[in-house]
């Protein structure tokens, strides 16, 4: 029976400390580990600056290199630099070969299989509501 490998990514602020992300890390990994038809393929968890992302950098090379099949991680706004970030990454890790799925947990949505096209659009919308606040907001300052 072939296991899918999962990893989890997370992205955390600064002032956090390093006892929440290892308490993070511990929670992923029993999250992981608790699925009979999952490998544990690690955990990636970034602390800080957003455009400082080696983790994520080395989970989509992890990803390219066929050493993780699956992505859970918990939030869209908090996989990407921001949502149009987060769609793009989602999509090319669809199109790659093999494909590799993000399972956003807040949101409830998961990229594999049926699910691609739905999710994708669940972002985009999301993406497009972004748009829309920040274009609201810049009015109401002008």
């Amino acid at each position: 029976m072939y296991r899918q490998k999962v990893a989890a990514y997370v992205r955390i602020a600064s002032d956090c400390s390093g006892q929440y992300a290892k308490r993070l890390a511990a929670r992923w990994e029993r999250e992981i580990k608790s699925h009979s038809d999952w490998e544990f393929a690690g955990i990636y968890i970034d602390i800080g600056d957003p455009r400082q992302r080696t983790e994520f950098d080395r989970l989509l090379d992890d990803c390219k290199r066929w050493k993780v099949d699956l992505i859970i991680t918990p939030t869209v706004t908090r996989f990407g630099r921001n949502l149009v970030d987060a769609m793009n990454t989602v999509r090319g890790l669809f199109l790659q070969t093999p494909s590799v799925g993000v399972i956003f947990e807040r949101e409830k949505l998961d990229t594999t299989g049926d699910g691609n096209v739905p999710a994708l659009l669940t972002i985009h919308e999301m993406v497009v509501g972004q748009s829309r606040k920040k274009t609201a907001y810049a009015a109401a300052r002008a």
